[in-house]
């Protein structure tokens, strides 16, 4: 595993009670309404972006009906890797049965959790979204799921395959569940100098619109808010959609460790992509930065990033 690998492993881990605090409520209330009016038949979900399997874990969590097969895919395979010992210490926390099979039919981990309501098969793939289709070398694919989900994951696709490449495994009347998509606003207070605010998180976005090499993606920072009118045109009836922002903020003095943590990983981030703007002064760059790591320091920063969840039912 590299470095880099290891710190965003880190960043995951401390991002998961963030994540969990902020899903809009009424959209996962959607969500699990409709999967319970289907009845206790084996359901299938396909979890794209799985990374450490942070979206697997509270399906199992939130009790859905019937036998569950959760098929798990990522690009990244030390992330997938991980994911093994961070099921063993969840299922032990909640006293679930958990089994551990390893790797079989193409699958980097295999894995079967036992609650006091199911039983879920789970299997996680090495793929690139892109290429999914090649997984129908050892699984059914097309139009085979009764839900995909997607995590923190679409403001880093390419729009014109990242949809139809989560649409093409998903049945008709199929569920596209997807949460916390980036809104373009992402706010540090107190703030002294919004211009100055402004131009720093420019350069973030930035970063955003040009992480594919060889692409701009204009509209990638602003994902959130277009997926009402982006999954009608992919003729998806949108069931609900609401915000689900990260909302950090000091109480009773400090932080806990891992919001602290998760906080210095987006100031790092957003430091990096500022020192890399053309158009920024360097010196005035890290002056911001030392100055929102003494605030972070002294338990005064506050911290929000727009995001949206939304429910998506495919018409055909």
């Amino acid at each position: 595993m590299t470095t880099a690998e290891t710190a965003f492993h880190r960043y995951l881990k401390w991002k998961e009670p963030i994540d969990e605090r902020s899903l809009n409520r009424d959209v996962q209330q959607a969500f699990t309404t409709v999967v319970a009016a289907w009845g206790s038949r084996r359901l299938r979900v396909l979890d794209c972006g799985t990374g450490t399997g942070a979206m697997i874990r509270r399906l199992v969590d939130w009790g859905l009906p019937g036998e569950l097969e959760i098929i798990g895919v990522d690009g990244n395979a030390a992330l997938l890797e991980a994911a093994a010992d961070t099921f063993i210490r969840w299922a032990g926390q909640r006293n679930y049965i958990l089994r551990v099979h390893g790797q079989a039919a193409g699958a980097q981990q295999v894995l079967t959790i036992r609650t006091s309501q199911a039983e879920v098969a789970v299997r996680l793939y090495h793929q690139d979204l892109y290429a999914i289709h090649a997984l129908e070398a050892y699984l059914p694919l097309q139009g085979a799921f009764d839900v995909v989900t997607a995590l923190s994951l679409v403001d880093l696709l390419d729009e014109e395959r990242g949809l139809p490449a989560l649409l093409y495994p998903l049945r008709s009347q199929g569920l596209l569940y997807l949460l916390l998509n980036y809104d373009h606003e992402t706010i540090f207070e107190p703030t002294h100098d919004r211009a100055w605010e402004a131009a720093i998180i420019e350069a973030h976005h930035r970063v955003i619109e040009h992480r594919i090499p060889g692409r701009v993606r204009l509209e990638a920072s602003h994902v959130g808010r277009r997926l009402y009118h982006l999954l009608q045109q992919y003729r998806c009836e949108v069931l609900a959609y609401g915000a689900s922002d990260w909302v950090c903020y000091p109480r009773r003095g400090g932080y806990p460790q891992y919001e602290t943590l998760f906080l210095q990983q987006i100031l790092d981030w957003v430091h990096v992509a500022a020192q890399a703007s053309e158009t920024l002064d360097k010196t005035q760059v890290e002056e911001w930065y030392r100055g929102r790591l003494a605030q972070l320091a002294q338990a005064e920063l506050v911290y929000i990033c727009r995001q949206n969840d939304v429910l998506g039912q495919r018409l055909a």
